[in-house]
Formats: structure tokens, sequence, C-alpha cells
């Protein structure tokens, strides 16, 4: 959980497992002219189909072209919801047998969030003895809407830890870019204009340059989001 954007990148297909049914969510929420947050991202909750954690579930999030739609047909354990908002603070949504999403309001805000029930998680903690525990329900802050814009935070702020989720694919992108010579536009990835006259080796200088920056940062992202995962009380088992 939360190691699924390890190697994506924009265009990259999630890799779908037999042994997984997939729920892929997104919203109706259409902010910044259809160029919004919630509009690039979709988050995919993992059941697990068999095994000693059947029923366990697992929370990502990707970008929407992660997912194949060929994929998905020769998988056929896919479902897609793209859910609305009113419907969602009269009653909550179910998505499946464990998954209800729902939204709690404040004065100043809508939080939408995940509710799962009976899920095994072990105690994430290093000086915890693992053990395995079984919670009646687990809650998963999605993001939060602000009714209003304030100054110091986004109309829409994802949890933190889908946010580095969601900027960690963005930096996979981006080292890519530098790593594919034949689609590089380096006049606009390096956003600088170079003249046609610079040589070819001053052009490689600038490549390697930037191909180390996105990789160093993309590395950074992913070590943030592992640093995040393990302050984590708990953490639903895997297997």
């Amino acid at each position: 959980m939360y190691d699924l954007t390890i190697s994506l990148d924009y265009g990259e297909p999630l890799k779908l497992k037999p042994d997984y049914r997939y729920d892929f969510v997104t919203f109706d929420i259409n902010n910044d002219h259809g160029r919004g947050l919630l509009n690039n991202s979709v988050f995919v909750l993992r059941t697990i189909t068999g095994g000693n954690v059947k029923g366990n579930v697992l929370i990502d999030l990707i970008h929407t072209s992660n997912v194949n739609a060929f994929d998905v047909a020769s998988h056929a354990n896919c479902h897609f919801h793209l859910l609305e908002s009113d419907k969602l603070r009269e009653e909550g949504i179910l998505i499946n047998d464990k998954i209800n999403l729902q939204i709690t309001e404040t004065s100043v805000s809508s939080q939408y969030f995940a509710e799962i029930k009976d899920q095994a998680v072990t105690n994430n903690s290093p000086f915890g003895d693992n053990t395995k525990l079984t919670f009646t329900t687990c809650r998963y802050i999605l993001f939060t809407l602000h009714h209003e814009n304030t100054v110091n935070s986004k109309n829409i702020e994802l949890a933190t830890i889908f946010d580095l989720q969601k900027e960690h694919i963005w930096h996979n992108n981006r080292y890519r870019n530098f790593n594919n010579l034949h689609t590089l536009d380096i006049d606009r990835y390096v956003n600088r204009k170079l003249a046609p006259s610079t040589p070819w080796s001053e052009v490689k200088k600038i490549i390697e340059s930037e191909n180390k920056k996105w990789r160093d940062l993309s590395n950074q992202k992913f070590n943030q989001l592992l640093d995040k995962r393990g302050e984590l009380p708990f953490l639903v088992i895997e297997r």
C-alpha cells in the first residue's frame, strides 16, 4: 500500500494482478477548468480476493493515464465509479461489501473519506511487536474540499500521502522525458531557447544535468513517501 507509484509515470499502464478486485474512484469535482487536481487523478482501491487476508483493502492514488482499457477488459474484475458529492452527503456510497465512501461536513470544508470494514492490520511502530489486529472499521481521509479559497491552503487538499503519490508520478514523468531523446523537446522541457548553432556536446551536458536533477527529485519524493508511510501507526496486511 502506497508503493503503487514506484515505476509509474504519465501513460505507463498499471500492472493489474489477478488476486485483486480493482475499484477506480473519482469524483464530480471539476476545478480549474478541467485541469484541476482531481480531474487527472484517480483513487484505486484494491481488495485482496484470496489468501489469509482476503478482504483487506489497499488504497493508492494514480494518474488517469495509468489505466489501460484493454488491460482492464482482460482482467475482468475492475470497476469504475464517478461519484456524485450530493449522494455522498446524503447517505454515503457503498462501493462493495467492504468499502463505503462518505463526506463529513464542517462550516468551512467537506472531508471525503473511505470507511473500510473488517481489516487485518499490524502495528507499524519500530518498537511494536507487529501483532496482527482486526479492526472492524478503518477510516482513510482521501481529500478535503474547502468551501472558500484560503491564503494558506489549496481549494482541494489531498491527504498528504496521496499528494506525495501524485507528485512522485509527476517527477517520474519528468525524469523519463530526459531519458527519451527521440521525443525530447529540449527548448520546452528545459524552458530555455537554444541557438541552432549550439554544439551537441553542450546539449548533451544540459540533458545529463536535467536527467540527474529529475532522477534525484524523483528519488527524494519516493523517500518522502516511504517516510510518511513509516509514520502511520498501523498498516494493512497485504499478504
